[in-house]
C-alpha cells in the first residue's frame, strides 16, 4: 500500500490551492523551494524529512505537519536555494525514525532562472518591451513578454469569460477549465489572443497554460510549460501592430477557420435534461405542433445507458468483445426507448433534427455491464486511455464532474478510431444529425501524459480540439456538433454554447458577455440556454426578455438541468412554463419570437457564411469600430442588426431604424438604413406568424419604393415572390408594406 504520495505542484490547478500548501512552478535559482506531499497516518508514523543531493553537495531537511485530510496528513518541507543548472534529487521519508522509516521514490528537478531572450526571441515592437526565458542551461521553459501599455489603453479578448467585455487589472489564465455556474475570470473555451483599442493585437499559438497579467503600464504574457521544453513546434506567436482591430480580428479568424453549418441550425433547439423517454420526446414534438411553436432541432441528453454512451437506456443486446461495435439490427429496444426509429421517423414529419449527447469518458460506477466491462478492459489492454505518471489509466480528480472515470484518449488515431466505431450506427442507420460534445475539461497535471507520452501540461488545452475532431468524423460532413469545452482551434469542428448558468438575470448578462468575448476570439457560432438552465424555473419577465435577446444570437435553444421525473417540472419549454405560472400568454410571446426567427432564417445563414469567408464576427461588439457607445454589450447580428440588450440608447443611432422594441425591458434592436434583407416570408405576410419553412422567398428593403429600385439591380430575384419596403420611424417589424414581385 503506498504511504507516502508526492505532490510538489499541488493539483497543477491555477485557481484552487490545496489548504495550507501554495502552488510552485519549479525550482529557481535562489529561491527556496517548498516539497509537498502527504502520508498514510495509519501506516508511515508522526515524524517526516526530505534527503537531498545534488552535484555538489547534499542535505537533510525536517518536513512541518500542516493538517489531516481522510486519514492522510499533509506536509511541507522548506528546502535550501540551489544554482541554476543544479540536478536535484531527493527522496522523503516519514515514520518514528531513520529505522522504522518509510522513503519514497527519488525525485528529481533541475534548477532554473530567467535570462534575457531578446535575441534568441526577436520581437520587433513600437513600445518597450523585454522577452525572457526560462532555462536550465540546457532547455528553454516558460516565457515571459513585458510590454508597456499606455495608460488609457484597453484591452479585450481571451475567448470565453464572463465578467465583462473589457479587461481590468489582473491575472487571467488560458486554461480549459471546468467551472460549474458563476465562473467569472474562468472559462471552459479560453483562446490565447488578445487585442487593444490602440491597433495592437498578439495571439500566442500553443497549447501550454498562458498567463495574461495587466497593470498600470505593463501587459504581462506568460508561457506555462509546466517543466516541459519549448520548441519552435510547441510555442509561436503572432503580432499585430498599427492594424485595425477589426483587421486583426479578421486575420485572426483566418487561423482558427471556424466551420459554416447548415441552415437548420438557425433554428429554434429543443432541450430538457428531463427528457428521458421517447414518450417524453414525443410528446415535445406534439406540443410543438399542437401549439405551432416552430423548431428544428431536438437535443436528448438523457437518451444513453449512462455508462457506454453509444447504447440506448433499456436496450437488450448480446454483449460483444471490447473491440467489435453494435449496429443497429443488434439492439432490440425496450422502454423507456421503446422505437427511436419511429421517434426518428416522426421528428422528420415534423422538420426536426435530432443530436445527442455525449461525454469523452469510460463512466467509473461501482456495478456495471458486462458491455461495459468489456469496453474497459480492452481500452485499458490497448492503451487508449490517457494515463497516470505510473503509466496507469489517470482517474477524473475526486469531488468533480464523473470522479475516477477514465478519459478516452483521442490523441491516439486507433483510440480515436475505436471511440468512432461504437457510435456509427448512431447517424449512418439511425439517422442522427449531430451530437452535443459535452466535457473536454476532464484532464490535468504535468505528470499526466496521453499518447506518445504527451505531458498533460500542453494535452489539457489541445484535448477539446482532438475530441471534437473524432465525433465530428462521425457525425459527418453535414452533421454538427454543439460543445461547452473549446480552446483555440476548436471552431473549426463545432458550434459552442456558453456554459452552465443559473436562471437569474445576472446569469443572463454574463452568457451574452461570455458569447460576445468567444466571438472576437475565432467562435461565431455560439449560444446559451435560454434564461438559464439551472435552479428555480425563471421569472416570466426573464423568461420573455432572454427569448428576445436570443432572437438575435446565433444559436436558439432552451434547455434545463433537472434530471429525471421533477415535480413540478423544470423545463425551460413555453408550455411548462406557461403551466407553471398559470399563463398562456407565454406561449404566444414565445411564439412570436421563433416565428419571426423563422423569418430571419436566410439572412443568419447569408451573414454566417459572410463571417466564415471574410473574418467578421457574426455577434461582433458594437464599440470595437464605435467606440462612443456607452454600452459595452452592444453588437451588431450580422451586418445589417444592431442589438442593444440591456441598454436602450437615448435615439435611435444615425443610418439605422428601429426593427424590434421591446414592450417591457429596455432590449431594442435596429436595422440599418437602405439595405436589402432576404427572409422567409409565410402566406400571410405576417412575420410573426408560425412558419415552419426557411426557404428564401422574400426581400425586406428599408427604404422607400422609388430608393430602392437600385439596391434591387444588385441583388438576384431568383424564387423571390414578395418585396417589403420599410422606412420611416415606426418599428419596422410591424410596419411593412408587402408586394407581390410581379404587381
Amino acid at each position: 500500500m503506498e504511504q507516502i504520495k508526492h505532490i510538489p505542484f499541488g493539483i497543477d490547478d491555477p485557481y484552487i490551492k490545496l489548504q495550507g500548501i501554495e502552488l510552485s512552478n519549479d525550482l529557481y535559482e535562489n529561491e527556496p523551494l517548498t516539497v509537498n506531499f502527504k502520508v498514510k497516518m495509519s501506516g508511515a508514523g508522526e515524524r517526516a524529512w526530505v534527503e537531498w543531493k545534488t552535484q555538489s553537495k547534499n542535505g537533510k531537511e525536517l518536513a512541518q505537519f500542516q493538517y489531516v485530510d481522510d486519514d492522510w496528513a499533509f506536509w511541507t518541507c522548506e528546502m535550501p536555494e540551489f544554482a541554476a543548472g543544479d540536478t536535484l534529487s531527493y527522496r522523503i521519508f516519514a515514520g518514528q525514525g531513520p529505522t522504522t522509516a518509510v522513503g519514497s521514490q527519488w525525485h528529481e528537478l533541475k534548477c532554473k532562472k530567467w535570462i534575457n531572450s531578446s535575441d534568441d526571441f526577436p520581437i520587433l515592437l513600437n513600445r518597450a518591451n523585454e522577452l525572457l526565458s526560462l532555462t536550465d542551461g540546457e532547455n528553454k521553459y516558460d516565457i515571459k513578454l513585458i510590454i508597456d501599455i499606455d495608460n488609457d489603453e484597453k484591452f479585450f479578448g481571451l475567448g470565453e469569460h464572463y465578467e465583462d467585455f473589457f479587461l481590468d487589472e489582473g491575472e487571467r489564465y488560458c486554461v480549459v477549465y471546468n467551472q460549474y455556474k458563476v465562473q467569472k475570470k474562468r472559462g471552459y473555451a479560453p483562446v490565447p489572443v488578445l487585442y487593444s483599442n490602440k491597433d495592437f493585437g498578439i495571439f500566442m499559438d500553443t497549447h501550454f497554460r498562458t498567463k495574461f497579467s495587466l497593470h498600470e503600464n505593463k501587459l504581462i504574457i506568460e508561457v506555462q510549460t509546466l517543466g516541459i521544453p519549448m520548441t519552435p513546434e510547441n510555442c509561436k506567436f503572432i503580432i499585430w501592430e498599427n492594424t485595425d482591430t477589426s483587421e486583426i480580428i479578421k486575420d485572426f479568424y483566418s487561423i482558427v477557420n471556424p466551420i459554416l453549418p447548415p441552415d437548420w441550425v438557425w433554428g429554434p433547439w429543443l432541450s430538457a435534461n428531463e427528457w428521458n423517454s421517447q414518450k417524453k420526446i414525443e410528446k415535445a414534438i406534439e406540443n410543438s405542433r399542437k401549439y405551432d411553436l416552430p423548431g428544428k432541432v431536438v437535443v436528448i441528453e438523457a437518451w444513453s445507458d449512462e455508462e457506454t454512451f453509444y447504447i440506448f437506456n433499456g436496450a437488450e443486446y448480446t454483449p460483444t468483445k471490447g473491440e467489435n461495435h453494435l449496429t443497429l439490427s443488434d439492439i432490440k429496444f425496450k422502454d423507456p426507448w421503446p422505437d427511436p426509429v419511429s421517434m426518428m421517423k416522426k421528428l422528420k414529419d415534423a422538420g426536426m433534427k435530432l443530436v445527442l449527447w455525449q461525454i469523452p469518458v469510460l463512466r467509473h460506477d461501482s456495478e456495471i455491464s458486462e458491455q461495459h466491462k468489456n469496453d474497459i478492459e480492452f481500452a485499458d489492454s490497448n492503451d487508449y486511455i490517457v494515463k497516470n505518471e505510473k503509466n496507469e489509466p489517470y482517474r477524473i480528480q475526486k469531488g468533480t464532474w464523473f470522479d475516477h472515470s477514465r478519459v478516452i484518449d483521442f490523441f491516439n488515431p486507433e483510440a480515436s478510431e475505436w471511440w468512432k466505431s461504437k457510435r456509427k450506427y448512431l447517424v449512418e442507420e439511425l439517422g442522427v444529425s449531430g451530437f452535443k460534445t459535452d466535457g473536454g475539461e476532464h484532464i490535468s497535471g504535468r505528470y499526466n501524459h496521453v499518447y506518445d507520452e504527451e505531458s498533460v501540461s500542453s494535452a489539457r488545452n489541445a484535448y477539446p480540439e482532438k475530441y471534437f475532431k473524432a465525433a465530428k468524423e462521425v457525425a459527418g460532413k453535414n452533421g454538427i456538433l454543439f460543445s461547452r469545452s473549446g480552446y483555440t482551434r476548436t471552431p473549426t469542428d463545432s458550434l459552442f454554447w456558453v456554459g452552465d448558468e443559473d436562471s437569474t438575470w445576472e446569469a443572463l448578462k454574463s452568457n451574452i458577455t461570455a458569447g460576445l468575448n468567444v466571438s472576437v476570439s475565432g467562435n461565431p457560432f455560439w449560444g446559451w440556454d435560454i434564461a438559464g438552465f439551472s435552479g428555480d424555473l425563471p421569472s416570466v419577465e426573464l423568461y420573455k426578455n432572454s427569448l428576445e435577446i436570443a432572437l438575435f444570437t446565433p444559436i436558439f435553444q432552451f434547455h434545463s438541468e433537472r434530471p429525471g421525473d421533477p415535480h413540478p417540472s423544470a423545463e425551460r419549454s413555453p408550455w411548462n412554463m406557461a403551466a407553471v405560472y398559470s399563463d398562456d400568454s407565454i406561449i404566444d410571446f414565445y411564439r412570436n419570437i421563433v416565428s419571426l426567427r423563422m423569418c430571419l432564417i436566410p439572412y443568419i445563414s447569408e451573414q454566417a457564411a459572410k463571417t466564415v469567408n471574410s473574418g467578421i464576427p457574426l455577434t461582433k461588439p458594437a464599440i470595437i469600430s464605435n467606440p462612443e457607445i456607452k454600452e459595452n454589450l452592444a453588437y451588431y447580428f450580422g451586418e445589417y442588426f444592431l442589438v442593444y440588450p440591456f441598454e436602450k440608447p437615448e435615439k435611435t443611432p444615425d443610418g439605422w431604424l428601429k426593427f424590434y422594441e421591446s414592450a417591457e425591458f429596455k432590449t431594442v434592436i435596429y436595422v440599418k438604413k437602405d439595405v436589402i434583407i432576404p427572409i422567409s416570408l409565410p402566406e400571410n405576410e405576417d412575420i410573426y406568424s408560425p412558419h415552419w419553412n426557411y426557404d428564401k422567398n422574400a426581400l425586406l428593403i428599408t427604404c422607400g419604393e422609388k430608393e430602392a429600385e437600385k439596391l434591387l439591380k444588385t441583388v438576384s430575384l431568383d424564387k423571390i415572390e414578395k418585396i417589403g419596403f420599410a422606412s420611416g420611424e415606426e418599428v419596422v417589424s410591424k410596419s411593412i408594406n408587402w408586394k407581390n414581385i410581379n404587381d
